[in-house]
């Protein structure tokens, strides 16, 4: 049973706070410290200094950026620039957003706070590994300020539409909350406080399960909070979204190596052909075409296990399994078969760590030689300009997969999804009381 409750959020105060632009973030794992640096600039009182404060000279046990973060919190609590909103809400969050075709999509979904259960028991399911130098980062945060600054975002799915129906009714109303970020995403925001209409979400999702999208790290720390605090903190704040509603997006994460083996192409197409077949675009004045054939070839072979190459010279390579049985004759970890399906389990296990040497094994040189990248041009750019050897790049791992790999209990690897869009911090915050 999946337990949610309506919670007095904390805001920025409206009076205090007319741009919004200038005081929310993404979330703190996708912002860089380049990016920091600007939210910092952006304003006094922006977000970023509670979710991703920066390191001073001098910082010690008392004095350091989680102890900054709650004298921030409690300042701008006084000062008035938070507000707690004095009735529990759920509060109905869109974002109407654009994804790198153009294509525009509306993304729906409410913050809640959640149960904090086990996870390996119980109806809430990750679906990636965590690492634990980020956890330690985000239990440091919450044990500090004992506050939710970023949800966790976790996806349901509601056939019976019974949660659904009252989220599409209340969004007809005036939203409380409304602004364009430089993106052109629009973000919307509504309170739901009608009781019986909190009661009947409440109800509703007692029968769902939840799949945690993002914030793996988040959920994880309030849990071990939840124990090793002082017990009353038992929920963390989630924003839910229907997985069925083709709202939420998912990216591929594409890699880039370096540190690897070095071979020539003749060495790297004979040991690709070991177990794939490949196609060659070749190039000279005609790069952007071919690159733009390869592209669209891999989307062509989505369902066949299909990726994308490209080692700094002059052609682009789509690579395709050769036959499903391979990977259970190479593939031979103790894993349920649908994860051994994945394009990131077949990249690594295959390509990544059997022709490039680059294991994941959690080591500084894994993490030193390996790095994840949504743009595709940008990959490339990188290979071109010899910051990295290789860059490999995957169609996006489906819905269903996140799901059903879910179900089974089992992690994908690292970085096997993009969702996106990725939810504002500092729209709602929940200070436990």
């Amino acid at each position: 049973m999946v337990d949610i409750l309506p919670f007095r959020g904390v805001r920025y105060n409206r009076e205090r706070s007319k741009n919004m632009t200038r005081l929310v973030t993404p979330p703190y794992d996708i912002v860089s410290e380049a990016e920091r640096d600007i939210y910092y600039s952006n304003s006094d009182y922006n977000i970023i200094r509670l979710s991703l404060g920066k390191e001073e000279k001098g910082d010690n046990k008392e004095n350091n950026r989680y102890t900054r973060a709650r004298k921030f919190l409690d300042e701008w609590m006084d000062k008035g620039i938070f507000k707690r909103d004095g009735k529990d809400s759920f509060y109905i969050y869109e974002q109407e957003y654009s994804l790198p075709t153009g294509e525009r999509r509306i993304m729906r979904g409410f913050f809640c706070l959640v149960r904090l259960e086990d996870l390996d028991l119980g109806h809430i399911y990750p679906h990636e590994r965590t690492l634990p130098k980020p956890s330690e980062d985000r239990f440091k945060l919450i044990k500090a300020v004992r506050a939710n600054i970023s949800p966790v975002l976790s996806l349901y799915s509601d056939r019976h539409n019974r949660v659904n129906s009252i989220l599409r009714t209340e969004v007809k109303r005036e939203p409380v909350l409304k602004f364009a970020d430089e993106e052109g995403t629009i973000h919307s925001l509504w309170m739901l406080q009608d009781d019986k209409a909190l009661e009947r979400i409440v109800s509703g999702m007692r029968e769902l399960e939840l799949f945690i999208a993002d914030g793996h790290h988040r959920y994880e720390t309030a849990l071990r909070y939840s124990r090793e605090g002082d017990g009353s903190n038992k929920y963390v704040m989630m924003l839910l979204v229907d997985m069925d509603e083709g709202g939420i997006s998912i990216l591929p994460a594409h890699r880039l190596l370096r540190n690897i083996r070095r071979m020539d192409e003749e060495e790297l197409e004979s040991r690709l052909l070991e177990q794939f077949d490949l196609e060659i675009f070749r190039f000279n004045d005609n790069e952007l075409s071919q690159r733009k054939k390869m592209f669209d070839r891999m989307w062509e072979k989505r369902d066949e296990h299909a990726f994308g190459l490209y080692a700094g010279s002059n052609r682009y390579y789509i690579l395709t399994l050769k036959d499903d049985t391979i990977i259970d004759k190479e593939i031979d970890e103790d894993k349920p078969r649908i994860w051994k399906e994945l394009d990131t389990v077949i990249l690594h296990s295959l390509i990544i760590d059997r022709i490039f040497g680059v294991r994941d094994d959690g080591s500084i040189r894994y993490e030193e030689s390996i790095n994840f990248i949504n743009s595709r041009d940008a990959a490339i750019q990188a290979v071109y300009e010899k910051e990295y050897d290789i860059a490999l790049f995957l169609n996006p791992t489906k819905m269903s997969q996140v799901k059903n790999v879910a179900k089974t209990r089992t992690r994908m690897p690292q970085k096997s999804t993009y969702f996106y869009p990725k939810p504002l911090t500092g729209l709602v915050i929940n200070v436990m009381e």
